[in-house]
């Protein structure tokens, strides 16, 4: 008899606490896994996360693929490809920068220096100035030190393979003769982006993309895993999902893994949720810090509260960009690094690891070594260089993301698609049209917060996109031309609960997560700028790296743990039951409301 929703229980029922500060779990806690060995994917916004329920740590790489040629189109032989634009190209701005977006870049880095000066003023430091003039002249003097090394190297293509995945793809040389693609672009099928694309290719339909996810996600299996491709029917299979539904895409998802992988059995879970279970939190806010979008999400016992669901389209990749152009500014000593180098960008993201931090209390100029690939093969050219607050700076657009250069448009859309189960055809259309395409309604006889609760901000429209008939989803603008900093996100999100209580348990219990913003002083930043506008009686407390987990790791950990649980064998999908019941199995057995 199919399980009621009413049914579910709660996350202090079925896995034991409901505490809302986090409690250690360790490695001896996870219980012994059942004769299938259990793998856990999780699908972030632009790396892919895999590795044994059993393993300590998982493994991540680039959610990026590269066919030999041109890969599922066919190249006529009187077109050229110039003008092709490379999607793995992270200092590339995906949108056109206006003189309007620049102004408001240069207002918001002003406000920036402005509040990183309050916050040293607050911290007792008050003389902060750096002569910039002496550390710019010491970049532009500075000359590369050649030395033998086999750190880097580019990718080895001799054996031609067919097609190449991951780190591969962003190491291979110049010339190479091999097509990238981004099959997910802001979690979602990347149908309409066909920038990377010949101008003379056919718009990538669904299947060619879920085509793609299905050669990316097996190589990766095989390559990083050492599984081979005809054993998956021996593993099991945990997904983890964004807390936003998109129905239609989960389904093929598990499509993907049961009926064209042959997984023994499968089944999603909602990447706040398991990192919520990770850090032993059964009532907090997730804020899920990501590469390319960043998700909110509340978790009231264990369950996600779809009233407070947001996304934010902006993340790690935006305060790169942000950064490359700060280092444009300090007379970089490697002149020749360019927005239009898949490498250089490699170089960038590298040296924003080592850069950026949000703490305040951390100024003055100071010194940085990289390193960049020679022309010569074996040898790398080591550069020094001299920064003051560019880092800071860069990680602090997350509070004033004006400093991004964003679009000027913002959606607030519902976090849960209403599709009736009767019309899989309408299900199957949402695929095809991007969150930004979809038609826009004004809000009318609804309260502030009526308008915001429930709602995610979406992907702003591009110069000469326009609407397409409506299909299930209906999506209300507010607040154009303003684009959400991530704290008043974070209020929004809460302000959404049903009680005072409630929220004040929330506020008390902010779990940051992600690879977008791990930096030093990232929790205790986002708990100053919540500080600043949140009620006196509410008590503020932001985790991270909590197990002394790498915070992009936490959701997977969780999902992990929870794989293994007892509580859990319900939950379990497998090949024959997806075959003779579909998607309704979904709506009976996803611990989430479907």
């Amino acid at each position: 008899m199919p399980r009621q929703k009413s049914e579910k229980r709660t996350h202090s029922e079925a896995f034991g606490t409901s505490d809302s500060q986090p409690q250690q779990l360790y490695d001896d806690d996870l219980p012994a896994s059942d004769a299938q060995p259990t793998i856990v994917l999780q699908i972030g916004s632009s790396t892919l996360t895999l590795g044994f329920a059993t393993d300590p740590t998982p493994q991540s790489i680039p959610h990026i693929i590269a066919y030999k040629g041109y890969g599922l189109t066919t190249k006529p032989s009187n077109k050229s490809r110039e003008g092709i634009r490379d999607e793995t190209l992270v200092l590339d701005f995906p949108w056109i920068i206006t003189p309007a977006l620049e102004d408001a870049r240069d207002s918001s880095l002003s406000k920036i220096q402005e509040s990183l000066e309050l916050l040293r003023a607050g911290a007792g430091i008050h003389d902060t100035e750096v002569n910039v003039r002496e550390y710019l002249a010491h970049n532009s003097r500075v000359q590369p030190e050649a030395r033998e090394s086999e750190e880097l190297s580019m990718t080895d293509i001799s054996a031609q393979p067919r097609c190449l995945i991951g780190n591969e793809v962003l190491y291979l040389p110049p010339g190479s003769g091999y097509t990238v693609y981004r099959p997910l672009r802001y979690g979602q099928l990347n149908c309409t982006n066909h920038d990377s694309l010949p101008q003379w290719a056919a718009p990538l339909s669904r299947s060619a993309l879920l085509s793609m996810l299905e050669d990316l996600w097996t190589k990766a299996f095989e390559e990083y895993l050492q599984i081979d491709k005809r054993d998956f029917k021996n593993h099991r299979i945990v997904l983890l999902v964004s807390d936003v539904i998109n129905r239609a895409l989960f389904k093929e998802f598990m499509n993907i893994l049961l009926v064209k992988m042959e997984f023994a059995a499968a089944f999603l879970h909602q990447e706040s949720v398991c990192a919520a279970y990770c850090a032993g939190m059964a009532s907090c806010c997730v804020v899920n810090v990501g590469d390319e979008v960043t998700h909110i999400s509340c978790i009231e016992e264990g369950m996600s509260n779809p009233n407070t669901r947001l996304i934010l389209h902006y993340g790690g990749s935006d305060i790169t960009r942000l950064f490359f152009s700060l280092l444009q500014k300090t007379k970089f000593p490697y002149s020749k690094c360019t927005s239009e180098s898949r490498l250089d960008g490699v170089l960038i993201q590298q040296l924003k690891e080592t850069v950026c931090h949000l703490d305040a209390t951390i100024w003055g100029v100071r010194n940085y070594q990289f390193s960049v690939m020679s022309p010569l093969p074996g040898r790398l050219l080591d550069y020094e260089i001299k920064l003051s607050d560019e880092g800071i700076i860069a990680a602090m657009g997350m509070f004033f993301p004006a400093a991004f250069c964003l679009p000027d448009y913002t959606f607030l859309m519902r976090g849960q698609q209403p599709q009736a189960p009767e019309r899989e055809d309408l299900l199957e259309e949402c695929l095809d049209i991007p969150l930004a395409q979809r038609p826009v309604e004004q809000s009318e006889n609804l309260t502030s917060e009526e308008q915001l609760a429930g709602m995610f901000v979406g992907h702003p429209l591009r110069p000469g996109e326009v609407g397409l008939p409506e299909v299930t989803r209906r999506i209300r603008r507010v607040n154009k031309g303003r684009v959400l900093p991530l704290d008043q996100a974070v209020h929004l999100s809460i302000s959404c609960t049903s009680s005072l209580e409630l929220k004040g348990k929330l506020y008390s219990s902010i779990l940051l997560v992600g690879g977008g913003l791990s930096f030093p002083g990232s929790s205790k930043m986002l708990q100053s700028q919540l500080e600043r506008n949140s009620p006196p009686a509410d008590s503020i407390d932001v985790y991270s790296n909590v197990r002394e987990l790498d915070s992009s790791h936490i959701a997977w950990k969780g999902g992990a743990v929870l794989s293994c649980l007892d509580t859990c064998h319900e939950l379990w999908i497998d090949k024959q039951e997806w075959d003779f019941s579909g998607v309704r199995l979904l709506r009976e057995r996803a611990p989430f409301l479907w």
